[in-house]
């Protein structure tokens, strides 16, 4: 089954980089997973690759023989991280990038939801900076690049959940999902005027965490929407333009788009088109030897693909398909 040689193909990918990384790190004296000599060449910077690279180690804690210890210690690095606003910067010391915080808030509230024995006094720590990133983030948003926004709503979506007794939370959160909403149903500007395959793949990824962890219509919309540009831009996903708009713009994730398939929402055929590509995009830049591309694949497509197993949450029988995805057809399935 394509599920089965899929599955093998990205756990294969994943030992891959998991080798490669371990001997980089070795090499370039890397601070935990961060290069140590980027680091201080960007005079403090906590870049999201890297971000994804630390934390998701505690998500993955499977699929990866890294010790419990080291992982909190990175964790515990990047906490330190933070100004004291409650932003993260991106590139420069004092930068206070809207882009880093959601990243950060969101990963971090995905470790507080998906690790159950997290040393309490870590725990504190964590909960501590996600309230100072909830207020430094609280009436940002980002016009041009989408999937900063969808970091921020899905970081809002789990401080939700973890801090269930706060309305201030909730009330932010549905504000927020009503605004991402709206805008990606009336603007032609997502991701550089939907021209940005790699960003939308990004995009297409936080969509599917977010609609995975609460499944309602305004979230399956921003989704669907996602894919649909994905399926536009790429002329059926029969060609794969490169635009290059930034460094993130180069990487094709696939992690969103298997989300799809496993919920009947692209085909089968059309998913080994997508795979085809992916394989070659990977080939590209695992050759490259470098630790800002290999961690996104290393840490959201093959972490989140392979540390849980998808359920089917859309149920689509009565779906009609025309050339754009309407998503009036599909029908949620109640949990």
């Amino acid at each position: 089954m394509l599920e089965n040689s899929f599955k093998k193909n990205i756990k294969f990918k994943f030992n891959l980089i998991d080798k490669k990384i371990k001997d980089l790190r070795k090499k370039k004296n890397s601070k935990g997973s961060l290069d140590k000599e980027y680091l201080d060449g960007k005079k403090n910077f906590s870049s999201p690759p890297f971000q994804y690279f630390s934390v998701n180690f505690l998500n993955s804690s499977e699929i990866s023989d890294f010790n419990l210890s080291g992982k909190l210690n990175e964790t515990k690095f990047l906490l330190k991280l933070q100004n004291k606003d409650g932003s993260y910067d991106e590139w420069y010391k004092n930068e206070r990038s809207y882009c880093t915080t959601s990243y950060t808030s969101f990963l971090f509230s995905n470790l507080l939801l998906n690790i159950k024995n997290i040393d309490l006094n870590l725990k504190k720590d964590l909960i501590n900076s996600l309230e100072k990133s909830f207020f430094f983030l609280k009436n940002k948003f980002n016009k041009n690049i989408l999937n900063q926004n969808l970091a921020k709503l899905a970081f809002l979506q789990n401080f939700n959940e973890i801090q269930k007794k706060s309305l201030i939370i909730k009330e932010d959160l549905n504000f927020f999902l009503d605004k991402v909403h709206k805008f990606i149903t009336n603007s032609n500007e997502l991701e550089y005027k939907g021209l940005d395959l790699g960003y939308l793949t990004i995009s297409l990824m936080l969509s599917a965490e977010i609609l995975k962890r609460k499944n309602t219509k305004k979230r399956l919309d921003i989704f669907l929407i996602i894919l649909n540009l994905c399926k536009n831009l790429t002329s059926d996903f029969n060609y794969f333009p490169s635009y290059i708009f930034s460094r993130s713009s180069r990487i094709f994730l696939i992690s969103g788009f298997y989300f799809a398939f496993r919920q009947n929402l692209i085909s089968n055929n059309e998913f080994k088109k997508i795979f085809n590509f992916y394989n070659k995009n990977f080939t590209t830049f695992y050759a490259l030897n470098d630790l800002r591309y290999l961690s996104f694949f290393y840490s959201t497509d093959h972490a989140l693909i392979l540390s849980s197993e998808l359920k089917k949450i859309i149920k689509n029988d009565k779906i009609k398909k025309p050339n754009n995805i309407i998503t009036d057809y599909f029908i949620l399935k109640k949990k």
